[in-house]
């Protein structure tokens, strides 16, 4: 439910779950949270349908160009997801798969 009220509020698709330091620690899965039946989605705590991001699974989203892809690239050496980040607020949730199609078209 609150995963579902915050994409709501921010008229997002994707849920970036902070960790108490403000770093991104997680980003909500929509296959797991779509699965969770109606009636149990407000007693769902959110950490239930997350997946853990590892340490270090951000981007700068003010980067531009090579200098960008290279980030991106590094990046999802260790996470599929990483969380592209400006200013110190989220601003995407980036998929490498994503990516690498963007590249190829």
């Amino acid at each position: 439910a609150d995963a579902d009220r915050a994409r709501g509020a921010a008229g997002v698709n994707d849920v970036v779950v902070l960790a108490p330091d403000g770093r991104p620690a997680a980003y909500v899965d929509r296959a797991a949270a779509a699965a969770v039946a109606p009636e149990d989605r407000a007693s769902t705590p959110v950490v239930a349908v997350s997946v853990v991001l590892p340490v270090g699974a951000v981007v700068d989203a003010s980067l531009e160009g090579a200098a960008l892809v290279q980030a991106v690239g590094q990046t999802t050496r260790m996470s599929p997801v990483v969380v592209a980040v400006r200013g110190g607020r989220v601003v995407a949730l980036v998929r490498a798969v994503d990516v690498i199609a963007a590249l190829r078209a």
